[in-house]
């Protein structure tokens, strides 16, 4: 109603998840799933957001089991929000959240949609059969290296088949520091086996791993052992192994469901980041990472006032035009102020006056010195 009210466009939404892990005993959210928040040893929930695509202001939320994929809480985020948008917007989600099944649904929905291809054999077969030369530059870095596009349509769908050169350069940079990180490990086990013998070198590159995993009322124990071979390659193997499919780095697909050009689909894909930034704002500015809560109900009640704290900064900086400014920058301004006293020495107020006021806060508070 808001957005409504300021005339804010709701034509463009972007969608994300992220996990949160839990300190707590919730076991209807708190599960064990697959982890973004690089904590695997604590059970997790998923949060996933949708925010505004000109303001990056909070529109919807969802808290799911920890164990759910991206493409399955989106297929039920989507029965929630369709009903909430104007006919005719377009979702902008990563490759991770794609699914056949709903993109018809927001296809019948008067909806659209616009993501990023899986790679498949099919779509690296496509790669290979693109004629760069024939490619459409739509965007130069400042480097002077390109972005180049081919479209194809098929059924209504349109595909953006891109050629990024820097995308490609360091992909290559990256082969080249892992063929070298191979050559330093290989070379420190010929090292190692040639100084104190074979039986050492196996105890030496061997790891063991102890997992425990609770299902229902039982707890199960497992130990893995991981050994690395100590057959040595040629530098001319390894070199071929890393460098397989080179040719292929710096190519990536867009489709979308409306018919868009190739540097507005660009420009609006790679948007999407804004929904990455407010889930730093939440774990880092509105600490709703971790959950140290016991109860499924405390979950969604933390969940609820942090999405509203972040939902009261957003609007405070679509309001007062301080996009260019970070929620925790805004945050930071808040917390600092303080109200200052003058006194005589009867204990008769002189003066009141605030403290670290900034101009921003200013506008915001409508505050005078």
């Amino acid at each position: 109603e808001v957005c409504r009210r300021f005339c804010w466009g709701l034509g463009g939404m972007y969608v994300d998840w992220t996990t949160l892990i839990v300190f707590g005993r919730a076991r209807e959210l708190a599960q064990r799933g697959h982890r973004k928040d690089h904590r695997g040893d604590k059970p997790q929930v998923k949060v996933g957001v949708a925010i505004t695509g000109r303001h990056s202001i909070p529109f919807f939320y969802s808290v799911e089991d920890g164990s759910v994929p991206d493409v399955t809480q989106f297929q039920s985020d989507y029965r929630h929000l369709k009903e909430r948008l104007p006919p005719g917007s377009l979702l902008v989600y990563d490759k991770g959240g794609s699914c056949s099944l709903t993109e018809q649904r927001i296809r019948d929905s008067g909806h659209h949609y616009l993501t990023a291809v899986k790679n498949s054999r099919s779509l690296r077969i496509c790669y290979q059969n693109l004629v760069r030369k024939k490619m459409k530059i739509v965007h130069t870095y400042k480097n002077k290296q390109s972005v180049s596009c081919q479209i194809e349509e098929k059924d209504g769908i349109y595909r953006y088949h891109f050629y990024d050169e820097r995308r490609a350069s360091h992909a290559l940079k990256k082969r080249e520091r892992k063929l070298e990180k191979l050559q330093k490990e290989q070379n420190k086990q010929l090292q190692t086996i040639k100084n104190k013998g074979i039986t050492h070198a196996k105890k030496k590159f061997t790891k063991k791993m102890h997992n425990t995993l609770e299902y229902g009322d039982r707890i199960i124990h497992s130990e893995v052992t991981v050994q690395k071979r100590l057959y040595a390659k040629t530098n001319e193997q390894l070199q071929e192994e890393q460098m397989a499919d080179r040719e292929l780095d710096g190519f990536f697909t867009l489709k979308s469901s409306r018919k868009l050009t190739p540097k507005k689909a660009l420009r609006k894909y790679r948007q999407k980041d804004r929904a990455e930034k407010m889930f730093s704002a939440l774990k880092s500015v509105h600490n709703i990472r971790p959950f140290q809560v016991w109860t499924t109900n405390e979950i969604h009640g933390a969940a609820l006032v942090c999405m509203l704290a972040a939902l009261y900064v957003s609007l405070i900086q679509a309001l007062h035009d301080l996009t260019d400014h970070t929620q925790k920058t805004i945050t930071n301004q808040i917390r600092k102020l303080t109200l200052g006293v003058k006194q005589a020495l009867d204990g008769t107020i002189l003066k009141l006056f605030y403290n670290n006021l900034t101009p921003q806060l200013h506008t915001i508070l409508s505050i005078t010195t």
